[in-house]
């Protein structure tokens, strides 16, 4: 699929409507442009991708054409609005067609390919209360001309996307640095102790190979590296302010062979632990 830069695409609405589905959907259905689903009341499970997502009020999804997709109605009939698009005008019909069946669907009729990130994939977002005022903007558009209608479903809906995106990426940053925390403080708990990777990765419930990848690229230090400077930052603190033995002080903080210690502190310090203490004692 074909990108296009944030600051260059340009939306193009093909349809919006605000409805109220009582029924859910029998099969799973392919669309021939993007499909927005925006829920102002009650919830729906959209199936889609190979899982369901649920759907709570002021949730977000966007899903690529060609992508499958079904919607599930829970207790009570859901009220949301619907919006097919494409992120450029470069097949601009303005008939809208429906979805079909697999059997019916043919991927040679998408109308555009060009996307943006992230929205390449299922996007989902949830709690966007504000995003109901610009649908309902664009919605109210449509009485319009044409000409005014197309540049102000444009222009909300460019908007809408962007806005969708710095939210989804703040609150991964957000989410990421949580997790960061997590690592540090249990780090920070269990230094004595002989942990790793493994470890620390089962912990907090991410795969070691991801937890390694991700701390790298947020702290700039790998993991390993981190587990170590915050026992080397214990050690000095012993070294500094108690009698303690070197072997003791060195199992204390979770070297388990004093000779590595000695090595791995001489290395980093510059000098050895007994020449390090002897600078406070």
């Amino acid at each position: 699929m074909e990108k296009y830069e944030q600051n260059s695409f340009d939306p193009y609405v093909r349809f919006i409507n605000r409805r109220s589905l009582a029924n859910s959907y029998p099969n799973l259905i392919y669309a021939f442009d993007y499909r927005l689903f925006y829920t102002v009341n009650g919830s729906i499970d959209v199936e889609t991708g190979g899982k369901c997502i649920t759907l709570e009020t002021f949730a977000l999804l966007i899903i690529p054409p060609g992508v499958g997709y079904r919607l599930i109605v829970r207790d009570e009939p859901a009220e949301f609005y619907i919006v097919n698009f494409d992120f450029d005008s470069s097949r601009s019909e303005t008939v809208c067609r429906p979805p079909v069946i697999k059997d019916f669907f043919d991927p040679q009729e998408i109308f555009s390919r060009f996307a943006i990130p992230p929205f390449e994939s299922l996007f989902h977002l949830p709690g966007v209360y504000e995003f109901e005022s610009i649908l309902r903007e664009i919605d109210i558009a449509r009485e319009t001309d044409e000409f005014t209608a197309r540049n102000i479903h444009s222009g909300l809906m460019k908007y809408l996307l962007v806005k969708a995106a710095f939210l989804s990426e703040t609150r991964k940053r957000t989410e990421e640095n949580i997790q960061i925390q997590r690592v540090k403080a249990y780090v920070e708990c269990n230094y004595s102790q002989p942990i790793n990777n493994s470890s620390v990765a089962k912990e907090i419930g991410y795969h070691p190979y991801y937890l390694s990848s991700f701390f790298l690229l947020s702290e700039g230090i790998t993991l390993h590296s981190y587990i170590e400077s915050v026992r080397l930052k214990h050690a000095k603190e012993m070294l500094a302010t108690t009698p303690k033995p070197v072997y003791e002080i060195s199992r204390a903080c979770g070297f388990s062979d004093s000779s590595y210690f000695i090595k791995f502190f001489s290395r980093h310090m510059g000098m050895t632990p007994k020449r390090y203490r002897a600078l406070y004692m």
